[in-house]
């Protein structure tokens, strides 16, 4: 699936795009980097929000190692993220028919082959998240592992997973235009990951990523599932319970990231004016 395909069409019932250009919300990330939670300043999800997200997100009172609580629900987390993710990219697998490929290696008949490859790529991308908390944190590597991981089979050209692109992408449907030149690319991606490592609350941090990696576009093709898995690096690493994405409905997850590329309107990935579902960083969303 080429870059934006998923994205096509154009955004609806936000105005005129007035954020073009991968400027806008780079910059607008600096202006975060210096109201950090930790400051006590204004971030990306209210003061309030976080004390529900770690409120019900919260998987034990108890300090354990990095990972514990992924690992105790890692047969589920594998399912339900792998398919929710999978889906939100048009894989048209039913979650049974994920639960018989990830368990018993069963492919679906009469189902792409790329779409199989899609759910395995998944389940390999989650397990090296929960299975090495150690090496697997906020990091550029661990970014581009996930590229690597969730890019295998599924990319024209091989050499380009796990790799930063080298050339101009372009979203279908959209007039927003990620960063083009290499150089500049690479030196942005690495600001947006220095920024999100310094971030202290992990609800904050998780989201801060959901928003910057597909809005930079680091790679050719894939990158909303490279940050819907990064969302959950912060979560695994801090035992809360992970993001799913299962009650997220595919348009307006859609309609929500266009509105983040084309206007920087941020919010659209917290809630569902629409009320058909759930977007993550809702509480419910979160609740054991």
């Amino acid at each position: 699936m080429r870059c934006g395909r998923a994205c096509a069409g154009t955004w609806r019932g936000c105005g005129t795009p007035h954020f073009a250009t991968a400027a806008g919300l780079v910059g607008r990330a600096k202006a975060h980097c210096l109201r950090r939670c930790g400051a006590g300043l204004a971030a990306y999800l209210t003061e309030s929000l976080r004390a529900q997200l770690h409120s019900l997100g919260r998987s034990s009172p108890e300090q354990t190692p990095a990972g514990t609580f992924a690992r105790g629900i890692l047969n589920r987390l594998l399912i339900d993220l792998s398919w929710a993710s999978s889906k939100l990219e048009g894989n048209t697998y039913s979650r049974l028919d994920t639960e018989r490929l990830i368990e018993f290696g069963q492919a679906a008949e009469g189902k792409d082959a790329l779409e199989t490859q899609m759910i395995l790529n998944h389940k390999s991308a989650i397990e090296y998240l929960v299975r090495d908390t150690e090496h697997a944190g906020v990091t550029p590597e661990t970014v581009i592992a996930l590229h690597a991981f969730l890019s295998d089979g599924l990319m024209p050209d091989p050499l380009t997973c796990g790799r930063i692109r080298k050339r101009a992408v372009e979203i279908g449907g959209s007039v927003y235009l990620p960063v083009a030149m290499p150089q500049r690319l690479e030196d942005l991606f690495g600001i947006v990951m220095s920024m999100a490592a310094e971030i202290q609350d992990p609800f904050e941090q998780s989201f801060f990523m959901m928003v910057h990696l597909p809005y930079l576009q680091p790679f050719e093709d894939v990158n909303k599932r490279v940050s819907r898995l990064a969302a959950n690096i912060p979560l695994i690493q801090h035992n809360l319970c992970p993001l799913s994405f299962i009650d997220v409905p595919q348009q307006a997850y859609v309609d929500a990231v266009l509105g983040v590329y084309e206007l920087n309107r941020i919010e659209l990935l917290q809630v569902d004016d629409s009320k058909r579902g759930r977007f993550p960083f809702i509480p419910e969303e979160v609740a054991p």
